[in-house]
């Protein structure tokens, strides 16, 4: 399966995209699950090879949340941002 790199952000869903985002604190161990059906899978590759474009500088990020991708039974939003990493 080959998945093109999306010109804008209104090609990056896919239909019937489901995704949840859920925090969780166990004992002091953090977690972020991040859940998703294969269309919802597919769109956040979709979002990431969007966001790490070579034309978008450092800190060029896309937010998501209830009201822009991500289901309302999910308990956080997520950011995914492009940055330089030293070290990297």
């Amino acid at each position: 399966m080959n998945i093109n790199e999306p010109e804008g952000l209104t090609e990056v869903w896919e239909d019937n995209c489901k995704i949840e985002a859920f925090y969780e604190d166990f004992d002091g161990e953090r977690n972020v699950t991040i859940s998703a059906n294969r269309e919802g899978l597919i769109s956040l590759a979709k979002l990431m090879l969007y966001v790490a474009r070579e034309e978008h500088e450092d800190f060029y990020h896309v937010h998501i949340d209830e009201y822009s991708g991500i289901e309302s039974s999910s308990n956080i939003g997520l950011i995914f941002q492009k940055k330089r990493i030293q070290g990297a």
